[in-house]
C-alpha cells in the first residue's frame, strides 16, 4: 500500500512537473514567437533602408554621370573650339603668308620685268648708236680708202711719168731721193701730225683727216659716254638690285616681324586658352576630386552597406537557423507534448488508480482502526476480567509494538517522501538546466539578429 502510494504521489510530481515545463515551455514559445515577430519587423525595416539606400544610391550614380557625362561634353565642346580658334588663326596665319609671298613674288616679278625692259631698252638705244657709229666709221674708212687709193695712184703716175723722162740713173737718184723724199715725208706727217694737234689744218686733206679724226675721237667719247652710261645703268641696276634686295629684306623683316606678332598673337592665344585650360581642368580635377571623395564616401557606404548586408544575410542565415532550430524544437515539443499526453493519460490512469488504492487503503485504515479497536476493546476486556500484571504487560508490549509499528510506517513514509523530493528536485534541476540552455540558445540567436 505504501509503495503504491508513493507511487501514486512520484507520478502526481511528475505531473506537476510535466505541467510546468509545459507552461514554461509555452512562455518560451510565446516569447520566442514575440522575438521572432519583433527580428521579423526588424529585418523588414533594415531590408526598406537597404532598398532606399540602394536607390539612393543608384540616384547618385546617375547623378554623377550625368554630371560626368556634363563636364566631358562641356571639355570637348571647349578643346573643339580651341582647335576651331587654332585652325582658323592657322588659316589667316597662312592667307596673311600667302599675300605677302604674293605681294613680294608680284614685286620681284614687276622689279625684273622693268629692270629687264631699262636694260633693253638701253642695250637697244646702245647697238643702235654703236651701228650708227660704225656706219659712220666704216664711210670714213671708204673715204680715207678712196682718198689713199687717189694718192697712190697719183704716185705710180709720178713714178711713171718720172721713169718715162729721166733714164736709169736719173731714176736710181730719183727713187734715192724719192726715198729720202718719202722719209722726210714720213717725217714732215709726223711734224704734220703733231702741227695738227697743235694747229688747225689747212689743207683739204688735212682737213678731211683732221675731220675723220675729229669722228673717230667722237665715236670714242660716244663710246666711253656709252661705256659711262653703262656704267651708270650697271651702277643704278646695281642700286635697283640693292633696292630690290633691300626691298626683300624689308619685306622679309615685315613679313617675319608679321609673322612674329602672329606667333605672340597666337602664343598669347594659345597661353590664355593654356590658363583657361588649366583652370578648367583644375575645376575639373577639382570636381574630379570631389566626385572621387563622394564616390570614396559612397562606395564607403556600400560596403558599410554590404556589411550590413552580409550581416543581414548572417541574420537572416542566422533566423533561418534559429527557425529551423525552432523547428525542430517545435517538433521536439510536439513530440514532448505528445509524450506529455500520454503521460497525462497515464498520470490520469494512475489517478484513478491512486484513487481506488486510497479509497482501499482508507478502507484498510478504516478497517485497521475497527480491528484495533476491537483489540482494544478486547484487550480492555481482558484488562478487565484479568486485571493482572501479564495483561498489562501484554497491553504494554502491544503498544510498544504498534508504536514501532507506526514509527516504522511515519520512517518509511518520510524516506519515501524524501526519495521523492530528492527525485523530483533532480529532474527540476535538470528541466532549470535544459531552460536556461534554451534561454542562453536563445540568447545567443538574439545577439546574432542583433549584429
Amino acid at each position: 500500500m505504501l509503495e503504491t502510494q508513493l507511487r501514486q504521489l512520484h507520478l502526481h510530481q511528475e505531473q506537476l512537473n510535466q505541467e510546468k515545463l509545459r507552461f514554461a515551455l509555452e512562455k518560451k514559445d510565446e516569447e520566442a514567437n514575440a522575438r521572432i515577430s519583433l527580428y521579423r519587423d526588424k529585418l523588414t525595416e533594415m531590408v526598406q533602408v537597404v532598398e532606399e539606400l540602394e536607390s539612393k544610391m543608384r540616384d547618385l550614380e546617375m547623378k554623377k554621370g550625368k554630371e560626368i557625362r556634363v563636364y566631358e561634353d562641356k571639355l570637348r565642346y571647349q578643346e573643339e573650339r580651341h582647335k576651331e580658334a587654332l585652325s582658323l588663326l592657322h588659316l589667316e596665319c597662312e592667307k596673311k603668308v600667302h599675300e605677302a609671298e604674293n605681294r613680294v613674288s608680284a614685286a620681284r616679278e614687276e622689279a625684273t620685268k622693268n629692270f629687264d625692259t631699262k636694260i633693253m631698252d638701253l642695250l637697244s638705244e646702245n647697238r643702235k648708236r654703236v651701228e650708227l657709229v660704225e656706219k659712220e666709221h666704216q664711210t670714213h674708212i671708204m673715204q680715207m680708202n678712196a682718198v689713199i687709193s687717189k694718192l697712190r695712184a697719183e704716185k705710180r703716175e709720178t713714178e711713171l711719168f718720172l721713169e718715162k723722162r729721166n733714164p736709169k740713173q736719173e731714176n736710181e737718184q730719183l727713187i734715192s731721193n724719192l726715198e729720202e723724199i718719202s722719209k722726210e715725208k714720213d717725217a714732215l706727217r709726223h711734224e704734220v701730225e703733231e702741227l695738227r694737234n697743235r694747229l688747225k689744218p689747212a689743207n683739204d686733206i688735212e682737213r678731211r683727216i683732221s675731220e675723220q679724226e675729229e669722228c673717230i675721237s667722237t665715236l670714242q667719247l660716244e663710246k666711253r659716254k656709252q661705256e659711262e652710261e653703262i656704267k651708270i645703268w650697271k651702277a643704278e641696276s646695281e642700286k635697283w638690285q640693292k633696292k630690290f634686295y633691300s626691298l626683300e629684306a624689308d619685306q622679309k623683316r615685315m613679313l617675319d616681324k608679321a609673322l612674329q606678332e602672329l606667333q605672340m598673337l597666337s602664343e598669347k592665344e594659345t597661353e590664355k586658352i593654356q590658363k583657361e585650360n588649366n583652370e578648367e581642368r583644375k575645376r575639373m580635377n577639382e570636381m574630379i576630386v570631389l566626385l572621387q571623395e563622394k564616390l570614396s564616401e559612397a562606395l564607403t557606404k556600400s560596403a558599410a552597406f554590404e556589411q550590413q548586408r552580409n550581416q543581414l544575410r548572417n541574420i537572416h542565415k542566422q533566423q533561418k537557423e534559429y527557425v529551423s532550430s525552432i523547428q525542430a524544437l517545435e517538433k521536439e515539443v510536439i513530440n514532448l507534448n505528445a509524450k506529455l499526453e500520454e503521460s497525462d493519460y497515464t498520470i490520469r490512469q494512475e489517478k484513478k488508480t491512486l484513487q481506488r488504492l486510497q479509497q482501499r487503503h482508507a478502507e484498510e485504515i478504516v478497517e485497521l482502526q475497527m480491528h484495533h479497536k476491537q483489540e482494544i476493546l478486547k484487550h480492555q476486556m481482558t484488562l478487565e476480567k484479568e486485571r493482572s500484571f501479564a495483561v498489562s504487560e501484554a497491553l504494554t508490549r502491544r503498544q510498544e509494538e504498534t508504536r514501532t509499528l507506526l514509527s516504522e510506517m511515519e520512517r518509511r513514509y518520510q524516506e519515501l517522501l524524501e526519495s521523492v523530493q530528492q527525485y523530483s528536485q533532480a529532474q527540476i534541476e535538470e528541466y532549470k538546466k535544459a531552460v536556461r540552455i534554451l534561454k542562453q540558445k536563445l540568447k545567443q540567436s538574439g545577439e546574432g539578429e542583433s549584429t
